[in-house]
């Protein structure tokens, strides 16, 4: 669930942002990684994250498990600039794969407020060749969405952008704190 109104919505994802027509050149782009921009933690809620990854863990022994850091999209924002192009800002703070694992992608991600969300950051190319065709993906069949067609992409790494590990385990003062 992206923080702001969609335009298109499927079960697996959702555009939250479309540029075209023209796209936006990375001149145009503003990134600001906050730590406000984190997810907000509350116990019952970490709770509950600790036991879909363990559930998850549990049920599928695979090797590639891990916990990396992920970039978590607070907010996003698109305008005109004086000279008539698009200009676009991205808000992120960082946020954990099993936090993503147990908000977003737990079957009751619905009834979690948006500010525990994990929201990370998703990122994917449509590629069309000379001879007008796309290219898609599949799924291995035992990945999460097995054997399913899909754009090629991922996750926005915080760790491969060597972005401060401090920001994402603040401890939880009293009842909440951020991630």
């Amino acid at each position: 669930r992206p923080p702001s109104d969609t335009q298109s919505t499927s079960p697996h994802f959702e555009i939250i942002m479309d540029c075209l027509p023209g796209g936006v050149p990375p001149s145009k782009v503003q990134v600001v990684l906050h730590h406000k921009h984190c997810r907000t933690r509350r116990p019952d809620i970490e709770q509950g994250i600790k036991d879909e990854w363990e559930r998850l863990t549990g049920v599928e022994k695979r090797m590639w498990w891990y916990d990396g850091t992920l970039l978590r999209l607070a907010s996003c924002q698109r305008w005109m600039d004086t000279d008539g192009s698009q200009e676009v800002k991205l808000e992120c703070g960082v946020t954990r794969y099993r936090s993503f694992l147990g908000t977003n992608m737990a079957p009751w991600s619905n009834k979690i407020p948006q500010e525990h969300l994990s929201n990370a950051l998703g990122c994917s190319v449509l590629v069309h060749t000379s001879d007008a065709r796309l290219m898609l993906i599949r799924r291995a069949a035992d990945e999460a969405a097995p054997s399913v067609y899909s754009l090629p992409g991922g996750h926005a790494s915080a760790d491969r952008a060597n972005i401060f590990e401090s920001m994402v385990e603040v401890p939880i003062p009293r009842e909440e704190g951020r991630e």
